[in-house]
């Protein structure tokens, strides 16, 4: 499924990334944390090459559930999350340390348009 890149951890009997393991990808991001049949799925850490992080929960390769994302620059977005988009409630920080509680939806037929429908 992931192409060049480096795998270490569980495997299932055909061969799969399954269980606990890592991945460091060709551009050097890092996953590491479970993984179901090739897929990130469950608890995890996304580290990308500038710094940021995303920690939180993965479906079918997908950010799904509750999960923060840590940005190089200081700021975050912590909530809910669908289909690897903000999706829900959450709070975003800035680097300037504005803070704003916000409830994002996201049209699930195409997820090319997300809208923040209310601001705390």
């Amino acid at each position: 499924m992931f192409k060049k890149g480096d795998y270490r951890g569980e495997r299932n009997m055909a061969g799969q990334m399954h269980g606990k393991g890592s991945y460091t990808y060709k551009d050097g991001s890092i996953y590491e944390g479970n993984w179901i049949e090739d897929k990130r799925q469950g608890r995890g850490t996304f580290t990308l090459p500038d710094g940021s992080k995303f920690e939180g929960y993965y479906s079918k390769n997908f950010r799904s559930g509750r999960g923060i994302m840590n940005y190089a620059d200081g700021s975050f977005f912590e909530g809910d999350w669908e289909m690897d988009k903000k999706n829900g409630w959450g709070k975003f920080k800035y680097a300037n340390g504005r803070v704003y509680e916000v409830r994002i939806f996201c049209n699930y037929i195409s997820f090319s348009y997300c809208d923040i429908i209310d601001i705390l």
